[in-house]
Formats: structure tokens, sequence, C-alpha cells
């Protein structure tokens, strides 16, 4: 084989690999993405149930208080 045989075929399989790194880099990122979103998604639900937790201590409270009276 030639030397531009060589050449041009670690050439060709560099830019294969490249490409394929860069599919995967493209992946990660998506995944990041869907992650945070998730994560953010999860912080909202986790603050409404403490809001719920809140409110129910709250009419717990406000029944004992009835109850002695």
């Amino acid at each position: 084989m030639k030397f531009a045989d060589f050449f041009f075929d670690g050439l060709f399989a560099d830019w294969a690999v490249l490409d394929h790194i860069n599919q995967a880099q493209s992946r990660v990122e998506n995944t990041k993405s869907q992650i945070k979103r998730v994560l953010a998604l999860l912080k909202k639900m986790r603050e409404d149930v403490d809001v719920q937790i809140a409110d129910e201590k709250e009419k717990q409270e406000q029944l004992a208080v009835e109850t002695e009276l």
C-alpha cells in the first residue's frame, strides 16, 4: 500500500470516531437537560407537599384548640 492509502484510511477512521464521540456528547447533553427538568419538577412537587403538610398541621392544631374549648 502507498503512504496515501494509509494516510487517508487513518483520516477516515479518525473522522468516524470523532463523529461517534460528537453523537455521544450530544446524547449526554440531552440526558443532562432531561435530568435537570426532572429535578426541577421534583423540587416543585416537594415544595407543594411541604405546603400541604403545613396546612394539615395547622388544621390539626385548630382542631385541638376547638376540642379544648
